[in-house]
């Protein structure tokens, strides 16, 4: 039997030293919530709290002290479970309770929590809410306190309800062998901690326990096994007589869940047939004629010929229906030439074969390969990297690859060879100058070991990308109109080939810092070298900026700088502070408010703070209010401040610097 002895999977630990755990919760058959926990550590030194949603999202905690080992067990639950105190015991009995929590008194602890309830909330693993409502859904959450913080350990929820047996066990698979039988079934163990199995003799009708204790199998089991294992193995069978199993559920509160219904196991022949023997072949191109002897036996029902590739490892039954008794030979087409192996089996009425020996038919390579499919091309700069699928044939040698310039394809004697040698990878990378533009048309040749080609493969063109930007351009002139209502900003034409055209950039003000804004909804053509802008204002200086864009839509880097000065008074130069103050609000705030004598066109504000001999920099974002609380300030500096507003025509307009000291902390 493979069950796995832990009651769930002690979880690796993580950063903190295993604070996993869950929260399982039923309905009992006397209208209460039950509540159990289990966790890697089992016992918490410090206890558990637990905690239940008022409905309003508002945790509630349900202990008035945390759930936490007790001096001694009660003496009803004593009485009642003889293992309950030598077990509780084992606790003190160990050096150290850290050496409790690693050893295997915790896992007997937690079994025993399992099947007795009243065990479980008498050492703080277990809760009844008795303030409960049917039909409403309630909502808890266990922590644990662990060196004096609050960890949460788990979730869980419920309607309230009548109480419901757990469903059995699903995906109940019986194989029945010739000395056992082999049980399977869908591991869950967030719904239940083991299972019970029953078995019942058909012959005589009684029906026994076999596992008297839950079968607790772990995925971690299965896995070390290579799920190849079933999860529970009766040896204790008789291999001429029937039997009918039954699987339930044991759940974390000791409650046993219901049944599957009857299973049957039914007895089988599993006694093989006499085996054939003298298997022999014949080759005509790609048939194989395949001829035998054999004894005929009384359930004699037929044969099955199987067909191995390369070696003895993987079978396949070349016949659909089964071959005849009286029929000691089969024709086998192949699709390719090759080694095959071949076997026969006599099949008798109950399914059991008995292999015949194994023969090798060598089948001659006189078929070229298939060529290589889904051939597609990359390209990246100065280089074309090829893939494909690849020929099925096992005989292969490894692939050559074609290119021809595109439109000469249908020319096989402008194909030029790139590789000398085969290729055995599925993939080639070809190197090129990286200013290269011509776009070629790559094939692929499988080649087989007797040299057999393939016909080409389908076509992929490949054209090297254009990652060269081209070179900046040059504003030649910015000059304001006679009318001094827009500025006319003129360009050389670029010298590249592949010029597409341009964007124009802006920066308005004399701020640095400003953004560059483009003018243009899209690129002006290459013919396009000059723009007229009538978005400006009095008394601004604009400065604009150009980048070119090729046909790749690879862009230069930005232009020389060029600016103009719109004659005029600026909307800025009329903006000033009305008023600016800070005050000390409590002991380390400092308030800040100020007015703007033209607030509707200022756009924003920022503070600048300098604290001490170091420079100005900013403190804020952009600020749309006229206040700000600095809570940042250090007992003992002296820190100076500045309100810059960032006008509607970009101009920048600075407000007088305010000193402030902080006063010293008091000691």
């Amino acid at each position: 039997m493979l069950a796995g002895i832990l009651l769930i999977p002690f979880f690796a630990k993580a950063q903190q030293e295993g604070h996993e755990g869950y929260l399982f919760v039923r309905n009992t058959s006397t209208g209460l919530v039950e509540l159990k926990w289990i966790t890697n550590k089992v016992l918490y030194k410090e206890g558990y709290n637990l905690y239940k949603d008022d409905g309003n999202g508002n945790w509630q905690k349900l202990n008035a002290t945390p759930f936490i080992k007790p001096s001694e067990l009660p003496a009803e639950i004593t009485s009642a479970d003889n293992l309950a105190e030598p077990i509780f015991k084992m606790i003190d009995q160990e050096p150290s309770f850290e050496a409790f929590q690693e050893g295997m008194a915790r896992l007997f602890l937690l079994i025993r929590a399992v099947k007795n309830n009243d065990f479980a909330r008498a050492i703080g693993l277990a809760y009844l809410d008795e303030q409960i409502t049917s039909g409403e859904v309630y909502k808890y959450r266990l922590t644990a306190m662990y060196n004096g913080s609050e960890i949460e350990i788990a979730d869980t929820s419920i309607v309230a309800g009548p109480y419901v047996q757990a469903p059995p066990p699903q995906n109940v698979e019986l194989d029945r062998k010739k000395k056992h039988v082999d049980i399977k079934w869908k591991i869950d163990k967030l719904s239940y901690y083991g299972v019970l199995i029953y078995k019942t003799n058909m012959s005589t009708g009684e029906t026994e326990l076999l596992t008297k204790e839950p079968v607790v199998v772990t995925d971690e089991d299965l896995m070390h096994e290579n799920g190849k294992h079933p999860n529970y193995i009766d040896y204790a069978i008789d291999k001429e007589t029937d039997y009918t199993y039954e699987l339930k559920v044991m759940d974390y509160f000791g409650e046993e869940g219901k049944g599957t219904g009857a299973i049957p196991a039914a007895a089988k022949d599993f006694d093989p047939p006499m085996e054939p023997f003298n298997l022999k072949f014949d080759q005509d191109t790609l048939k194989v004629h395949l001829t035998w002897m054999s004894v005929l036996d009384d359930d004699r029902y037929g044969f099955n010929l199987y067909r191995f590739t390369d070696t003895i490892t993987n079978k396949i039954k070349m016949n659909q229906e089964v071959i005849p008794p009286d029929k000691e030979f089969y024709w086998d087409v192949v699709n390719k030439p090759g080694e095959y192996y071949y076997v026969v089996a006599a099949v008798d009425l109950a399914g059991n074969e008995a292999y015949s020996g194994a023969i090798i038919a060598h089948v001659r390579d006189v078929i070229p390969p298939k060529p290589p499919t889904n051939l597609k091309t990359e390209t990246d700069s100065g280089k074309v990297m090829l893939r494909w699928d690849p020929s099925p044939d096992n005989d292969l040698m490894g692939y050559v690859i074609y290119k021809v310039i595109e439109g000469e394809e249908f020319h096989p004697e402008h194909y030029t060879l790139i590789n000398d040698v085969p290729v055995k990878e599925t993939n080639y990378i070809e190197e090129l100058h990286k200013n290269v533009k011509t776009a070629f048309r790559y094939v692929v040749e499988a080649v087989d070991t007797s040299y057999n080609r393939s016909v080409f493969s389908t076509f992929s063109v490949a054209r090297l990308p254009d990652h060269l930007p081209p070179v900046s351009p040059f504003i030649r002139n910015v000059t304001l109109a006679e009318n001094g209502n827009e500025i006319v900003i003129e360009w050389e034409a670029n010298k590249d080939d592949d010029i597409y055209g341009y964007n124009l950039f802006r920066v308005d003000g004399t701020d640095s810092l400003a953004p560059k804004n483009i003018l243009n909804l899209a690129p002006f053509l290459k013919s396009e070298l000059k723009y007229s802008d009538e978005a400006i204002s009095p008394g601004t200086k604009y400065t604009y900026f150009l980048q070119a864009l090729d046909s790749s839509r690879n862009i230069s880097d930005w232009s020389n700088g060029f600016s103009a000065l719109v004659p005029g008074k600026s909307v800025s130069d009329g903006i000033k502070l009305k008023s600016f103050s800070a005050k000390m609000r409590g002991a380390k705030t400092v308030d800040l408010k100020w007015k703007a004598n033209d607030p509707e066109h200022v756009l924003g504000y920022v503070i600048f703070r300098k604290e001490g001999d170091n420079n100005f920099m900013p403190l804020t974002g952009t600020l749309e209010e006229g206040k700000y609380k600095d809570k940042s300030v250090k007992s003992g500096l002296v820190y100076q401040y500045q309100v810059r507003m960032y006008a509607s025509d970009g101009g920048i307009v600075k407000s007088e610097n305010k000193e402030f000291k902080i006063p010293d902390d008091e000691k």
